[in-house]
């Protein structure tokens, strides 16, 4: 018998507009079984996929070879223990894809708003927190200098606290939030998403903002062809 065996792309997790994020996987006779690496794709054609690096996403590989190894657990505890061994391997089984779909799936309502202001300042639908350090660092420091250049008389923070004047520096503020807690960890992490939230809530307590100026980050994204 021949088998079949390489590694191929699977999945689409954290779809949006198009673009998200692929798993690529050692897989046997096409099912995947060991994933490799991952990248954002921003456009699929011709057998090619183009995008960029992206930061290592559990969930979306779970998602790839969870129910495969969830599988292969169960057959081995059925077997060893008799079927009242498998019963929790495969309860873990449907709990993990469970929250590795919640986690992974198309946003919608406020998570879908907050992915809309990240991907008009940053363009690039990818989120935040899957940005790697390189990207992360040059959005930052990018964002840094171009809110010194709009909004010298006064900070993010303040944005956060006294709401934005126009929903061009709300979506600023909160993108510069946003990336800052990318790249920080702990409390901090957590103070500066806090605080990207409020400006969050400000901009839908008041959908009619004027526009503002739009602006766009020059990010130069690393591109990966594969």
């Amino acid at each position: 018998m021949i088998i079949i065996y390489g590694w191929r792309w699977y999945g689409l997790a954290f779809a949006r507009a198009g673009h998200g994020a692929k798993t690529k996987a050692f897989h046997v006779f096409y099912i995947p079984f060991l994933p490799l690496g991952q990248m954002w794709v921003t456009q699929e054609g011709g057998g090619r996929l183009r995008g960029f690096p992206m930061k290592w996403s559990w969930p979306a590989a779970l998602l790839t070879v969870g129910v495969q190894w969830g599988l292969i657990a169960t057959a081995i505890a059925g077997s060893a223990l008799g079927v009242f061994g498998a019963i929790p391997m495969i309860a873990g089984t449907i709990a993990a894809m469970v929250w590795a779909f919640k986690r992974t799936a198309k946003p919608t309502g406020r998570a879908a708003r907050g992915r809309d202001l990240t991907a008009e300042v940053l363009g690039t639908n990818c989120p935040v927190e899957l940005l790697p350090d390189s990207i992360a660092g040059m959005a930052s420091i990018d964002l840094d200098g171009v809110w010194a250049k709009q909004c010298p008389d006064r900070s993010p923070e303040d944005v956060a606290a006294l709401g934005p004047r126009d929903h061009t520096e709300g979506a600023l503020a909160y993108t510069l939030l946003a990336v800052r807690a990318r790249r920080e960890r702990g409390e901090l992490s957590a103070k500066l998403a806090d605080r990207a939230d409020q400006i969050l809530d400000a901009l839908e307590r008041t959908p009619t903002l004027p526009q503002g100026a739009p602006y766009r980050a020059e990010l130069q994204l690393p591109e990966q062809v594969a």
